[in-house]
């Protein structure tokens, strides 16, 4: 379940960010910071979105008989 993080400072929402203070690509981290305060945390987890996309048995893709006719394709 996604969930939101807020600032312990400010209370405003934390935005995912790259820690670029690290040279190398491979031991970069992710962070969530505060656009307002210069306030950082680690993040537990390195998924920042997720599409799940649940599709019902009942749906089908239709297909169109007269397509082969339509004059408008």
């Amino acid at each position: 379940m996604a969930s939101f993080k807020y600032c312990s400072e400010c209370n405003n929402l934390l935005y995912p960010r790259e820690d670029r203070s690290i040279p190398e690509l491979s031991q970069r981290k992710l962070m969530f910071a505060c656009r307002n305060c210069d306030y950082q945390e680690p993040a537990d987890n390195n998924c920042v979105y997720r599409n799940e996309i649940a599709h019902a048995p009942a749906e089908q893709t239709l297909i169109v008989q007269d397509l082969s006719t339509d004059p408008t394709l």
